[in-house]
């Protein structure tokens, strides 16, 4: 879900505007078609995260839910370990 933020003139902003400054919410669903796109594939389950191999064969855990919003550092991250970013 989103978060509603409150500062202190009032205004009313969505939490995905206010984190488009750093980089916006993504979903695990995304972040798994953006995966694909590159070359990794799904490799095994995990307890509570998947493990998805890369191109080049290194292992990458991305969390099962897929509903679920990551942030944004979790999502630099796994990217970053992907070799997309």
């Amino acid at each position: 879900m989103l978060a509603k933020v409150f500062f202190s003139f009032g205004e009313k902003f969505d939490l995905w505007h206010f984190n488009k400054k750093e980089g916006a919410l993504v979903k695990v669903s995304e972040l798994k078609r953006l995966l694909k796109q590159h070359g990794c594939v799904f490799y095994r389950h995990g307890g509570e995260h998947d493990v998805w191999k890369t191109a080049d064969g290194r292992k990458i855990r991305i969390p099962r839910h897929d509903a679920a919003e990551l942030p944004t550092g979790t999502t630099k991250k796994i990217l970053k370990d992907a070799g997309i970013e």
